[in-house]
């Protein structure tokens, strides 16, 4: 439970217990000025931590509210209320300097609804402004019910009248932040773009609704530096759980030390713990959950479908990850168990790490099937990612930049990029425009049928991936780890190794089909089914319901099966070794994913 949620419930039997004094009549103060330091992308994310895409904010305002003259007064029966003298608001705007952010006014889109690639400066200078005057606005219009709820805080001690009405002024502030960002900023957005209407209203009636320019989001966003960073600030063992990354976590809960798996799902907005786990520690949910907070939506993907519920907040005192303390403390309270047998070696998992995990650093996944998987944290702060062009660095060879697109968050959360799928070969190419999402927490589902007319997938210029696509433009983990890439959210750039968007995507071409199943109560790895013109059928005379007892020389018991799968689509090697039972009979065989004939019983 959060300190502040204690005290509430504490002071929560001061207040209206025998009414109030007379009311409490606030004086209402406002400042505003422009500060002479320019808006950056590292600026934004101090400024204004919530926002999901600091990287197209050109303007923030510091907004400060300051309860001045609070003391106690005595009344009545031996009682004590609590009074203030004035509420002020303080305001510092900042905006970004002339750049290729800014667009010129004849490229106005004559849009109803203000577009996220158009801005000028004087028109956002215009809806910081406007932000600023409906802050005081609200702040003003606020204070009555505050004058309100001091007017009825009634205590036995001086200190307690205080703390009581110390918690009623931060509950206060706390939904008028809440309102404000839900309408204020959009209603400054609306009026400012409003304002583009009256002065192009004229040109807009006599051409089309967009402009006939291209627009590069890449080039709005801030230069890269070139620099990769000395160190990384954790390099994190990851174990791939049917093709999606975990990692562990150490959590501190008063005095209990836990430890987790946790999953990394960029289509998570929250991170998630599950109560089964924290029960299975001996930390009971119900009393560790913040009582006082509403319940949240907790979205995450964990496999093949995206999972919602309605759910409580907890508060860790402290989360680590491979030593390093991270800058997350607030987890939703919602199951997560995705994964179980057969199918899955084990269960998992015991969390989310979610998109409020991701903003925080540009997170490198660094796939080495079947073992030896990074998570590697950078400092997000001027990241770039650079590499050599071979395995090891060669004599005086200098690396280079990799390659990157533009991502943002959408509403949900889920980072997105405007792309093209190009269909079809050489000379008969057909280019559609699409928005593709990004989840590190998906096994793409209901895959566009992968032929040799599949889409290729080109984001700002980049070759992301040639197949793999799901119906619903959705690139999951099993995909995206064709290669290394970074996620680098708070930059606004999805980072890939270079080459990683021309690796095909890798079929099973054995004619072979293993599944896992129970067997007198043990998992067990058998042959499910068999083409009669393959290596497997043919020559080795393989049937459905043999079982496999090694696979690559490693225990079916250690593998998930989309490790099983992987293993047929010859992404371990260019053969693949089998050990079988044939009757009572062991038998060892390598067959060949490409499914050459040979001799292949051994």
């Amino acid at each position: 439970m959060k300190k502040s949620s204690f005290f509430w419930v504490v002071a929560a039997s001061f207040i209206f217990s025998l009414g109030g004094a007379r009311a409490n009549e606030l004086t209402f103060t406002a400042d505003f000025k422009w500060s002479t330091d320019p808006l950056t992308t590292e600026k934004v994310w101090i400024l204004d931590s919530n926002e999901k895409n600091p990287q197209h904010k050109n303007w923030v305002l510091d907004r400060s509210v300051a309860l001045q003259g609070l003391h106690a007064r005595a009344l009545p029966k031996g009682r004590y209320g609590a009074f203030a003298e004035r509420v002020s608001a303080s305001t510092v705007a900042y905006i970004k300097p002339d750049g290729p952010h800014y667009r010129s006014l004849g490229e106005f889109p004559c849009t109803k609804e203000p577009s996220r690639w158009f801005a000028t400066q004087a028109r956002e200078k215009l809806a910081a402004e406007l932000a600023a005057h409906l802050w005081e606005e609200s702040v003003d219009l606020e204070k009555r019910r505050l004058e309100s709820w001091f007017s009825q805080i009634s205590a036995r001690t001086e200190k307690n009248a205080l703390i009581s009405a110390q918690l009623i002024y931060n509950s206060w502030l706390s939904s008028l932040e809440q309102r404000w960002r839900q309408v204020a900023i959009k209603q400054a957005q609306a009026k400012a773009w409003q304002s583009y209407w009256e002065v192009q209203k004229i040109e807009c009636g006599t051409r089309s609704a967009r402009p006939p320019f291209a627009f590069s989001e890449e080039s709005t966003l801030a230069a890269v530096s070139g620099m990769m960073p000395e160190a990384p600030l954790a390099r994190l063992p990851a174990k791939i759980v049917n093709g999606l990354f975990t990692v562990r976590l150490n959590l501190l809960l008063g005095k209990e030390r836990i430890n987790g798996r946790f999953l990394i799902d960029s289509g998570a907005e929250r991170s998630v713990v599950s109560p089964r786990f924290l029960d299975a520690q001996g930390v009971i949910p119900t009393y560790a959950e913040d009582l006082i907070e509403p319940f949240h939506r907790a979205i995450f993907s964990g496999g093949l479908i995206q999972k919602s519920g309605m759910a409580k907040t907890i508060d860790f005192d402290l989360v680590e990850a491979g030593g390093l303390k991270l800058p997350l403390r607030e987890f939703l309270l919602s199951p997560t168990d995705f994964f179980s047998p057969p199918e899955s070696a084990k269960t998992c998992c015991d969390g989310v790490l979610g998109t409020d995990f991701l903003r925080k650093y540009a997170v490198e996944f660094i796939p080495n099937f079947p073992g030896a998987s990074e998570v590697v944290l950078w400092k997000r702060e001027g990241f770039s990612h650079l590499s050599y062009a071979g395995v090891a660095p060669a004599l005086n060879e200098t690396p280079t930049l990799d390659p990157w697109f533009a991502v943002s968050l959408n509403e949900r959360a889920i980072p997105e990029s405007s792309c093209e799928l190009v269909h079809g070969k050489s000379m008969k190419l057909f280019r559609q425009e699409a928005t593709i999402f990004f989840e590190t927490g998906r096994v793409e589902q209901s895959k566009i049928p992968l032929t040799t007319l599949s889409p290729s997938i080109i984001c700002g210029g980049v070759a992301v991936s040639s197949g793999g696509l799901s119906s619903d433009h959705v690139l999951g983990m099993p995909s995206l780890a064709r290669g290394s890439f970074t996620l680098d959210l708070a930059n606004g750039r999805f980072w890939q190794s270079k080459n990683r968007g021309q690796k095909p995507e890798l079929r099973n071409q054995t004619g072979l089909t293993l599944n896992f199943v129970f067997r007198k109560g043990e998992r067990t790895l058998i042959v499910q089914k068999v083409s009669p013109q393959s290596q497997a059928g043919k020559v080795l005379g393989l049937k459905v319901g043999a079982k496999i007892t090694l696979l690559n020389e490693i225990n079916p018991d250690r593998l998930d099966l989309w490790e099983v799968e992987r293993i047929l689509t010859g992404a371990y090697g260019s053969e693949i070794k089998l050990s079988f039972l044939d009757g009572k009979k062991l038998e060892r065989a390598n067959i060949f994913p490409t499914d050459k004939s040979a001799d292949l019983r051994k």
